[in-house]
């Protein structure tokens, strides 16, 4: 399965973590733009970079905070790079000949993802119109965890419908998951009794 850098966030970030750094900006789309930002690039982490100097005390750790969390978001995203769950490929900037190459695994090491733009850069080099692809270690066992994150959310949303739900697993995947993958992560999430409900005494 091969999808762009920009849905990583939504299937390999820690959901309660990300949660959290969203909640120090005003939308979702602009923490997912800030968190794209290196450090030292104005804007980083945090949408009130450019009035650091007249911040209160709360606000700078407020600040420290969402670097901190953000910090630990890539920190677990990139050791899924750097076992090679995830592989990439990218378009090299700035090279006469623009062909699509293999992202070397040591490289993540210094690249910096921008998922809103779908590109990462490092001071050696940087790439354009990323692609990864999925390779976990334990697939059943992945792909089951990541349904029911899937699950989570839309349950969240009111939806329980399970015919529903196995559409939205397939668009999100990109394809059919197995039904018996499925199946334990709607149980795990819906907890589904069995059998006739009790009558009322």
């Amino acid at each position: 399965m091969e999808f762009s850098l920009s849905r990583a966030p939504e299937m390999f970030f820690d959901e309660q973590l990300w949660q959290i750094f969203v909640s120090y900006f005003e939308t979702p789309e602009i923490a997912l733009k800030r968190i794209g930002y290196p450090p030292g690039l104005t804007g980083y982490h945090h949408e009130r970079y450019e009035m650091r100097n007249s911040l209160s005390k709360e606000l700078w750790w407020e600040m420290d905070e969402a670097c901190a969390v953000g910090r630990e978001l890539l920190r677990n995203l990139q050791t899924k790079f750097l076992s090679e769950e995830l592989v990439a490929t990218g378009v090299p900037r700035g090279r006469s000949d623009p062909t699509r190459q293999s992202i070397p695994t040591a490289e993540w090491k210094r690249l910096w993802p921008n998922f809103a733009g779908n590109w990462a850069m490092s001071t050696v080099g940087s790439y354009d119109d990323i692609e990864l692809s999925w390779h976990p270690k334990d697939p059943k066992s992945e792909l089951r965890e990541r349904c029911e994150c899937l699950l989570q959310t839309r349950k969240a949303q009111g939806e329980g419908r399970r015919k529903i739900l196995i559409q939205d697993a397939a668009h999100y995947f990109g394809e059919q998951i197995p039904v018996r993958i499925f199946n334990a992560a709607y149980k795990e999430v819906f907890r589904k009794r069995r059998g006739r409900p009790r009558s009322a005494k």
